[in-house]
């Protein structure tokens, strides 16, 4: 691709323009207030600091005009160099937007797509029509460089820029990224994101696993292709040899294949083919089991132990993927805006004196990787935030589950807050000081008593082994850290058998048993699939 593309000189004169404009905007601002002592009325304190951010403003017009005239001529511009020179110093291309509000509601926005070195970024201005198409061409010069925009990928340039490198294509390969228009034969086409479904292998024969869908935009025609899978364009097919990091597909031609790559093997088996509905945990307003934390010694405590005890849950909770929170309204936090939850709420432990303890849950949004299964029967282990809405889903008969799907978190936990923390510590009455995890779903259990069956009499139990073999280990993970943080303080988790309503032998201080014997009554499969109306 030549790096003198149309799309990329109008880039590079939009830019040129727009450094124009500020450099004016600000050289003319900033030196009226920087001559404030020749025409202010106000005091001198006032006249000191508008002279002063004058002549910031002036210092600043002089460092954007000099941009202006190292963009002066398109083809001698830094932009220009990079591509045509030093292409493959390029690790990440993205799309950023900028808005301008007035009053709290957006009234313009400008868009910008920025490529990356390991260095430093480099800026293009562009119309709102025209971004993706200067992202693709972009992508074509620089095939190599990660292509689109997330939190997680900021953090990733900040770390190690050198990971977004992408491996280097061969001259038969082309590279999909999402929603980037890329030609291949003459034909535009478009990649969506790309999530587990069935696709068509090049044999004919069909395949589950990470698929996408593939629009040939001239006539919006679609097609789903997964790795092993065929692309049509005309007489012409092409094979999906690999998903890489950031979603992008790497195709080849297929007669350039001496062998069709291997369709990895699918992660999402089908475990209950004939079951009207293959999950059969429930999710109830009573909970399962519950385990405590007795905090009525950590008024005494330094509030730089009940920090980090605080932060140690928090990182278990991350790391063992059982307990992940996403979402704070309480303190205004939202994970997929504002990264990891422990930075945000040290801001506010500081401020407070000390931790609050998971007091202010409401409306908390917890996610934890569970293993659950679809309306096919086919096992899927991903994380889930609303657990209830795969019953939900699920459900073959309206009602069937009312009562059964109520919208607790997979794990919630709840505990004091630094204020009552400090009342315990004065002597003052405060009422249970603990902190409790609890479980209000069954899906963690490996046998089950089904409660929303049609079949179901409590005494009979059905296998739950295939899902909780997956992810209950997580949750003990998660447990025993919690313990270790809880001696720290010189306390312990230990289980509340009063609020616990399984069978005594699933449940222990150290979390939820799995090697347990089979009950002696148990559901056959033929009473599992036993119709639901």
């Amino acid at each position: 691709m030549d790096p003198a593309h149309p799309i990329i000189l109008e880039a590079l004169r939009r830019t040129k323009k727009t450094h124009i404009t500020l450099f004016f905007f600000l050289l003319l601002f900033g030196g009226g207030l920087a001559l404030a002592p020749w025409w202010s009325t106000e005091n001198q304190a006032v006249t000191i600091t508008c002279t002063v951010f004058g002549v910031v403003m002036a210092l600043c017009s002089l460092a954007i005009g000099r941009q202006a005239i190292l963009y002066w001529d398109p083809m001698t511009s830094p932009v220009m160099a990079i591509l045509r020179d030093k292409p493959g110093e390029i690790v990440w291309i993205h799309v950023a937007q900028m808005n301008t509000q007035s009053g709290g509601i957006t009234v313009q926005k400008t868009y910008s797509v920025r490529m990356w070195t390991d260095k430093k970024p480099y800026n293009l201005n562009v119309k709102a029509e025209q971004k993706d198409e200067l992202l693709s061409v972009l992508s074509a010069i620089a095939p190599q460089a990660t292509c689109g925009y997330s939190k997680a990928l900021e953090r990733q340039y900040k770390t190690d820029p050198g990971s977004l490198v992408r491996r280097r294509l061969s001259q038969e390969e082309v590279r999909l990224p999402p929603a980037i228009p890329v030609d291949i034969d003459d034909t535009t086409v478009a990649l969506g994101s790309a999530a587990p479904g069935p696709y068509l292998r090049i044999d004919g024969s069909e395949a589950y696993g990470r698929a996408a869908t593939v629009t040939l935009l001239a006539d919006g025609s679609e097609q789903e292709i997964g790795v092993g899978g065929v692309l049509r364009l005309g007489n012409r097919a092409w094979v999906a040899t690999a998903f890489e990091a950031d979603g992008s597909l790497v195709l080849q031609p297929a007669d350039a294949l001496e062998t069709p790559p291997p369709t990895p093997e699918s992660a999402n088996p089908i475990i209950y083919p004939d079951a009207e509905m293959a999950n059969l945990w429930v999710q109830w307003h009573l909970p399962f089991a519950t385990w405590r934390v007795d905090l009525r010694d950590a008024g005494r405590r330094n509030p730089e132990e009940l920090r980090q005890f605080a932060a140690a849950i928090l990182r278990a909770g991350e790391e063992s993927g059982a307990m992940r929170i996403v979402q704070l309204p309480q303190h205004g936090y939202r994970r997929e805006e504002d990264g990891p939850l422990l930075p945000h709420l040290e801001q506010r432990w500081q401020a407070l004196g000390g931790p609050d303890l998971f007091s202010d849950t409401q409306g908390m949004i917890v996610e934890s990787q569970v293993a659950w299964l679809d309306g096919t029967g086919r096992l899927f282990d991903t994380p889930v935030k609303h657990l209830e809405l795969i019953l939900e889903m699920d459900e073959p008969v309206e009602g069937a589950l009312d009562g059964f799907r109520e919208p607790h978190p997979p794990v919630a936990i709840s505990g004091p807050s630094w204020s009552v923390i400090q009342r315990a510590s004065q002597g003052l009455p405060t009422g249970p000081l603990e902190l409790e995890i609890t479980l209000y779903s069954d899906i963690w259990f490996p046998w089950i008593a089904g409660m929303g069956h049609p079949l179901a009499d409590y005494v009979r139990k059905f296998d739950n082994r295939v899902l909780a073999e997956k992810h209950t280990p997580r949750l003990n993970a998660f447990l025993r850290e919690v313990h270790r943080a809880a001696v720290t303080i010189g306390s312990r988790l230990q289980l509340d058998r009063d609020e616990c309503r399984v069978s005594p032998e699933y449940v222990s201080d150290q979390g939820v048993e799995l090697n347990v014997p089979a009950p002696t009554q148990q559901m056959t499969e033929a009473e599992r699939n036993a119709p639901w109306s």
